[in-house]
């Protein structure tokens, strides 16, 4: 019964995760901008206030969802490497994808903070690092282990789904939900929530670099040939990172996902009134 009100409860933070975001986002629009400072929080309470309230929540109802934050061995080096960077480019050209089809540009400038931007360090930290720690920690940390009722292939899914809806943006949608798959099976195959941190990293370090590369690609004619680029240099990632998975599987380093699972949970999982907030959520933000 407890653990019943758990996941009930749970269900509701990422629904608090969003709201946070978009709290920030209004407060941000209304001052015409944000400190360093603002920024930095902005990383990291909307995302860091669910994880400790889902810890503390654990402790109450008698369940275990501290995230896996053990060191990866060095023998998943490579694999996390090469997925990390197949992923990256799989979520661009996902996106990509999309914005042909709604007749959008891809190009979205982001505009960083004068302060943020005079300091390439600390523009990495604040605008890839601490999302790619902070996020991982909560979707991939303790929201993906507190679903894992349902199965581990539910959880997988749900955290990612709620990675992608936390987004807000249709466009940028199909890519976040295909590398929160990525990342959620990493973190389940390794046992750690460090190689879903760096293909985090590596995702938000390459977006920066589109955003400052594309509209030069754009008005130099120059954008198909880097699609094809971007295209080839993923089936290389990706044939590299598969192979080197299949050789861990076979030395019983990395497991398999289990596809057991109670019919019941998992349909607790799936029909809790916290998904569906952050779905109408999702389309208000979409929408408007």
């Amino acid at each position: 019964m407890k653990a019943n009100r758990y996941t009930l409860i749970s269900g509701f933070m990422p629904p608090l995760c969003m709201g946070a975001m978009l709290l920030f986002e209004r407060l941000a629009l209304k001052d015409g901008g944000v400190g360093t400072a603002a920024f930095i929080l902005w990383q990291i309470v909307p995302f860091l206030v669910p994880s400790a309230a889902l810890v503390v929540l654990s402790y109450l109802f008698g369940v275990n969802v501290l995230p896996r934050i053990r060191p990866a061995h060095r023998r998943y080096m490579g694999f996390t490497l090469f997925m990390s960077m197949a992923t990256a480019l799989m979520a661009f050209l996902l996106n990509c994808i999309i914005a042909r089809i709604s007749g959008a540009s891809y190009y979205q400038p982001q505009n960083y903070l004068p302060q943020l931007e005079s300091s390439s360090v600390l523009l990495i930290i604040a605008a890839a690092v601490l999302p790619a720690v902070f996020e991982e920690l909560f979707f991939r940390g303790v929201l993906m282990r507190s679903l894992s009722r349902g199965g581990d292939i539910t959880a997988v899914i749900i955290s990612a789904l709620c990675f992608a809806l936390c987004h807000g943006d249709l466009r940028n949608f199909a890519g976040p939900f295909a590398a929160g798959l990525i990342y959620g099976y990493m973190v389940y195959a390794i046992g750690s929530i460090w190689p879903a941190v760096t293909a985090h990293l590596i995702n938000n370090v390459f977006n920066m670099f589109i955003g400052y590369a594309t509209k030069a690609y754009e008005t130099l004619g120059l954008w198909p040939y880097f699609l094809l680029i971007a295209a080839a240099l993923f089936f290389v990632c990706i044939a590299v990172a598969m192979n080197l998975l299949e050789k861990l599987v076979e030395k019983g380093k990395i497991k398999r996902l289990n596809p057991v699972f109670s019919k019941s949970e998992l349909l607790e999982t799936v029909c809790s009134p916290g998904l569906w907030v952050l779905v109408i959520m999702f389309i208000i933000r979409a929408c408007y």
